[in-house]
């Protein structure tokens, strides 16, 4: 049975996430008192798999292997803003 949970990520280039196999990354924002959070669909059953995640400002170089645009968050009163992309998983 899926459930939609949260995960807290980084404002970085690059990051790994351990999110359940098959999850469906739905959106990301800048939650106050939390930070950046991505939400998805997932079945908590399912093991673990690392997933790359990807940050890139606006004016920033693209690499070509960011993967599927998930959204946009601003930070700092809305002074920064970063573009979310989900580079799928990976076996570990």
């Amino acid at each position: 049975m899926q459930k939609i949970y949260k995960y807290t990520f980084q404002v970085e280039d690059e990051q790994q996430l351990f999110l359940p196999k098959g999850a469906q990354i739905l959106t990301c924002f800048n939650q106050m008192g939390v930070g950046p959070v991505l939400y998805a669909a997932v079945d908590p059953a399912e093991p673990k798999v690392p997933r790359n995640i990807s940050c890139r400002g606006t004016g920033h170089s693209m690499h070509g292997k960011e993967g599927k645009y998930v959204g946009t968050i601003r930070l700092s009163n809305y002074t920064l803003i970063f573009h979310v992309f989900d580079g799928g998983e990976h076996d570990s």
